[in-house]
């Protein structure tokens, strides 16, 4: 389950769980000290026979997570780590992928669980049967690579495409990234996507974005290092960018990549954090090189 990027390989800095959005909002459902339970509206012996019936199973599944909610598929019910309760796994479509949930059913069908399991120990029956989600894919056309953002060749065996802020974890994922691509030149390539997301300060991170946009081809790595040297408030006034871009004769960059990407980012249903594919798959778990050699199928030196 996704729980966070970790910058950078052994030896370099590390993005903890605490600077990262949770990835997984939807699993807010988990009741640490009770469980919920809903009436099945059917009778034991219709359980017992053909078991629960798929409309009202999904009636509560919609009751606990939305009806906004997509559910992909439901599965048969199996034996879960509890006497007398069946567990189902209920998969939904999320921005990272196919997500399951568990559920838990009595076993003459009038009761559903919707929960957490633990044992005595404490440890979370439930998310350590519940599976891993599936990441989901998008071509790399889709992402539309702007050639002014991007590292390498198109021919590349190894594709990484970033979408990146400009707040202190976008830039030490460029960092991580960076590395990866300088020591792997023959394999991979790097593709840039602006996606300015803080939370924090949402029109700084997007006039900063703007004035990174402005260093393109190899020049964006001189432009991660000035927008890392200026002072914490530059760019939260429009204008001092556009005095920054006119004074360093910066006459080509209006901001029109920074939207492009976003709005690209929007349709494309992206979390709404700094996100990155390897070869259009996901990347869910943390930034290392050897997540990315896992993903690709491609040994990085």
């Amino acid at each position: 389950m996704p729980v966070g990027y970790r910058a950078g390989m052994q030896g370099t800095n590390v993005v903890t769980k605490e600077e990262r959005v949770s990835m997984m909002s939807i699993l807010r459902i988990i009741v640490v000290a009770c469980v919920v339970l809903f009436q099945a509206g059917l009778s034991p012996a219709a359980d017992e026979s053909k078991g629960i019936r798929k409309e009202s199973f999904l009636a509560i599944v919609e009751k606990v997570l939305g009806k906004d909610q997509k559910v992909l598929r439901i599965e048969d019910r199996e034996d879960s780590p509890v006497r007398g309760l069946k567990q189902i796994r209920v998969w939904v479509e999320s921005v990272y992928g196919e997500t399951p949930i568990l559920f838990y059913a009595t076993d003459d069908g009038g009761m559903v669980i919707a929960g957490s399991v633990f044992d005595a120990d404490g440890n979370n029956l439930t998310r350590k049967t519940v599976g891993s989600t599936k990441p989901r894919t998008i071509r790399l056309s889709d992402m539309e690579p702007n050639q002014d953002y991007s590292f390498g060749s198109e021919s590349a065996a190894v594709k990484i495409v970033l979408w990146t802020g400009t707040d202190v974890v976008s830039l030490k994922l460029f960092d991580t990234l960076y590395k990866i691509y300088e020591s792997n030149k023959n394999k991979v390539a790097l593709y840039i996507k602006f996606y300015p997301t803080s939370k924090a300060d949402l029109t700084l991170d997007i006039h900063r974005a703007i004035a990174l946009s402005c260093f393109k081809g190899k020049e964006f790595v001189n432009g991660v290092a000035y927008i890392k040297g200026v002072a914490p408030t530059w760019g939260q006034d429009v204008h001092d960018v556009e005095a920054w871009k006119k004074a360093r004769g910066f006459a080509d960059c209006d901001g029109e990549a920074v939207r492009k990407d976003m709005e690209l980012a929007k349709r494309l249903r992206l979390p709404f954090h700094q996100v990155v594919f390897v070869n259009g798959t996901i990347l869910i778990e943390d930034v290392t090189q050897e997540n990315i050699v896992r993903l690709s199928g491609v040994e990085l030196d």
